[in-house]
């Protein structure tokens, strides 16, 4: 499944994101939005297995990573 790192424009700048995309048309979207703090930091690599998994079965997914 193809994974896409990008920059999302805000009103309050820039916010990076991923994507890990499904190979046919989506199912549906899933968008994770981590924890803050040290919670996000163990949070990373869950949201990354999740994502290409969800991705496997059909489904678009965005993980967020808040400015700050």
């Amino acid at each position: 499944m193809p994974k896409e790192a990008f920059y999302l424009p805000t009103a309050g700048g820039r916010i990076f994101a991923v994507a890990h995309r499904p190979v046919s048309a989506p199912a549906g979207l899933l968008l994770f939005c981590p924890p803050f703090g040290e919670e996000a930091k163990s949070a990373v690599r869950i949201y990354s297995d999740l994502g290409a998994r969800a991705a496997e079965r059909g489904f678009l997914t965005l993980a967020l990573d808040y400015r700050g």
